[in-house]
């Protein structure tokens, strides 16, 4: 089992180092403060990353389901390949970005999977474990999710020009798709955590920005209505150095937490009807 693992956080090492190699002579040349290369090799590791979660989650006749807390094993195993891969697009010698912001979307990356791996074990508890409805709602949420920066524009406008309950349903709609869309967290992981967002006296215009930049998703959308920023990563902030500083958990944190208890609650509460199957089948 460890020397399996051994070999899949290998793969995923060198799969993240080749990938600015691939996608660089594709893409334009990095603008100043942040490098295109790197953006859009964690997206393409992101969105790759979660697809390989979906499939190795634990399904139909697999052995893992014997196993004590099998999606949280899965978990941890799928979160530790996502840092590998994370590690090696940083190792790769085609930008400048510190370690820091990788790790930054291997946090992100495990708070996702663990969503998923949540939302599965929850319905493999409704529907059977056996069943293959769990892994297709999960991939059809994953799939709206990936391409709601698309397919959301109809309904926000839509919500916006109906009045003022509209305009807030829009912008919750347009907050939703920003936290919980993975290109969308993984771009702001990337104006929130990146070398350029920690620089003393930073400029907005030096960060990347898909929300609120030119040809973004705001402007996609609509310029009446309002995107919000929202924070990714824990932070502390609010007051002065006396004051009590507000602790925000941020999206990723909060996911994460959230999918935990759903996840080993769900895979106890399977594993406690298994023993009452069996123990019912032996009396009779």
């Amino acid at each position: 089992m460890v020397k399996k693992l051994a070999i899949i956080l290998i793969i995923a090492f060198v799969a993240g180092f080749a990938l600015p190699f691939i996608l660089s002579p594709l893409l334009p040349p990095s603008e100043a403060g942040f490098s295109s290369v790197a953006i859009a090799a964690s997206v393409v590791l992101n969105l790759a990353g979660l697809a390989f979660a979906l499939a190795w989650l634990p399904g139909k006749y697999c052995p893992a389901l014997r196993a004590r807390f099998p999606h949280l094993r899965t978990w941890l195993k799928t979160s530790l390949a996502g840092l590998a891969a994370h590690l090696g697009v940083w190792a790769a010698p085609v930008h400048h970005e510190s370690f820091r912001v990788f790790v930054a979307l291997a946090f992100l990356f495990a708070a996702q999977v663990a969503a998923l791996s949540a939302l599965h074990t929850a319905f493999a508890l409704i529907f059977n474990e056996n069943s293959r409805a769990p892994r297709l709602i999960c991939a059809l949420i994953l799939s709206a999710l990936a391409s709601a920066l698309f397919w959301t524009r109809e309904p926000i406008q839509r919500l916006s020009k109906s009045g003022a309950d509209g305009a807030q349903y829009g912008s919750y709609l347009a907050d939703g798709v920003m936290k919980l869309s993975p290109p969308a967290a993984v771009a702001v992981t990337w104006h929130e955590a990146s070398d350029a967002a920690r620089a003393s006296g930073n400029a907005s215009s030096r960060r990347f920005d898909l929300v609120h930049g030119t040809l973004t998703y705001a402007l996609w959308i609509g310029s009446y209505q309002a995107v919000p920023m929202p924070d990714i990563l824990p932070s502390i902030g609010g007051g002065d150095f006396y004051a009590r500083r507000e602790f925000k958990s941020g999206v990723a944190l909060t996911l994460l937490m959230w999918a935990l208890w759903i996840m080993c609650g769900c895979d106890l509460l399977s594993r406690i009807g298994k023993s009452s199957d069996t123990s019912i089948a032996v009396v009779c």
